[in-house]
């Protein structure tokens, strides 16, 4: 009976494995490399610097412009910390994003985008459109960096502050988030593309 005891052992630590690789949550979200390290993407190539807190979402895909138009991408969901007892939603993220081709607009990634304009940040020019929608006391904002076929972009979910008791809620850091959105961005390096 003694060989029962290092079998049983090893059959429920294959069984534990298999049902932890065979679930895809714990795959799609792990949490940020630690603050002032690297993440890095295989296929495509690239890599970046996510800010304390954020959550790495591998198996991201935009899928707003409809069937048949998800882009391939990873997401870094807003951290908990920077949504509590706010107005921003905990579904906010920012992503980098990529499509085969080489020309790509900003419609291939934004439906609607009501401003455009021309970005040039540490040495890289960025097409940037924004839109928005609203309702039901949600508010939606997309902003899409644009730089070829490869795209960052920052989606935030609030909601309308005024439909909260006085004192209930707070309104989320604006400047805070566009500082976690930005460094995300300007840390963003491609391999071989």
């Amino acid at each position: 009976m003694r060989a029962a005891g290092p079998l049983l052992a090893l059959a429920m630590a294959v069984a534990l494995a298999v049902a932890v690789a065979g679930d895809a949550s714990a795959q799609a979200q792990r949490p940020a490399p630690p603050p002032g390290e690297i993440y890095a993407h295989l296929r495509p190539t690239f890599s970046v610097r996510v800010p304390p807190g954020f959550t790495i979402n591998e198996r991201y895909r935009y899928t707003r412009l409809g069937p048949g138009k998800a882009i391939e991408g990873v997401a870094f969901a807003i951290p908990r910390a920077m949504t509590e007892g706010t107005n921003l939603a905990a579904d906010s993220y920012v992503s980098v994003e990529w499509r085969d081709g080489q020309r790509c607009t900003l419609a291939d990634f934004l439906d609607g985008a009501t401003e455009e304009a021309q970005l040039s940040d540490n040495g890289v020019r960025w097409q940037v459109g924004t839109a928005g929608d609203s309702g039901a006391g949600n508010i939606y904002e997309e902003t899409v960096h644009l730089r070829g076929c490869d795209a960052v972009r920052s989606f935030v979910h609030t909601t309308n502050i005024a439909n909260y008791p006085p004192g209930t809620v707070r309104a989320y850091d604006r400047v805070a988030l566009g500082n976690a959105a930005d460094a995300i961005r300007r840390s963003l390096k491609w391999g071989g593309r």
